[in-house]
């Protein structure tokens, strides 16, 4: 990359380039906020910055892409307008999304929990899902369990089913338009599960809750956590 990242998310654009957006630099998690964002062109094997950045830098965000849009949910950043110190990060709610057709970030909707770690996973159907977490990683560092879905009413619904164990930094992937697959995480976790979406969460508006089910499999022979 053209700028060194940990920290930062990814996704894939419609036409198969890669966008990296955030993280932090050297100067760390406090000093080295990153709004910046890359693509990668695999065809040419090459990194750009030529893109927009983050309208608020930001680490331990998730990506994904929907619609052709990729948002950028939660996150670690700097009060707004303050000085790099570590009790004036905060925790996030706030969303973006990325048009590449425009190269603009635009606000989205806000989640009902303030999330770093969690991991964001597209569903189809048109539907993403905001998987764990940690809330307050400067405070009490309280890992979730809730999982909240982003769908057709353009906001965010808090599930009432929640995940078996409380994870942050997890591994997740979509299994079909229902299931989830979540791995690992903080703080090393060996143990596996199967997360069900709730048959009628589509057509869920922002203050409704609807129940499915989390099912726990086999654990893995070591735990694992990524980074934030």
């Amino acid at each position: 990359m053209t700028v060194r990242r940990a920290g930062c998310a990814a996704a894939a654009l419609p036409d198969g380039r890669l966008l990296v957006a955030g993280g932090y630099d050297e100067k760390g998690i406090v000093g080295g906020v990153l709004g910046s964002c890359e693509v990668f062109d695999p065809a040419s094997q090459v990194w750009s910055r030529n893109c927009a950045g983050l309208r608020r830098a930001r680490w331990g965000h998730g990506c994904a892409e929907l619609g052709g849009l990729v948002y950028a949910v939660g996150g670690c950043a700097l009060i707004a307008g303050s000085i790099p110190r570590e009790e004036l990060m905060e925790t996030l709610r706030t969303c973006e999304v990325y048009d590449p057709s425009a190269d603009t970030w635009s606000p989205a909707a806000s989640l009902n929990v303030a999330r770093a770690g969690a991991r964001l996973v597209a569903i189809a159907g048109g539907q993403l899902a905001a998987v764990g977490g940690c809330d307050d990683v400067f405070g009490r560092a309280e890992m979730l369990a809730s999982v909240e879905i982003f769908g057709e009413g353009g906001s965010w619904a808090l599930l009432d089913t929640q995940l078996r164990v409380p994870r942050t930094t997890a591994a997740a992937v979509a299994l079909d338009d229902c299931r989830i697959l979540v791995v690992g995480g903080a703080p090393s976790l060996s143990s596996a599960e199967v997360y069900h979406m709730p048959k009628d969460s589509l057509s869920l508006n922002h203050d409704e809750r609807s129940i499915g089910s989390s099912v726990q499999i086999c654990d893995m022979a070591e735990g694992r956590m990524g980074c934030q």
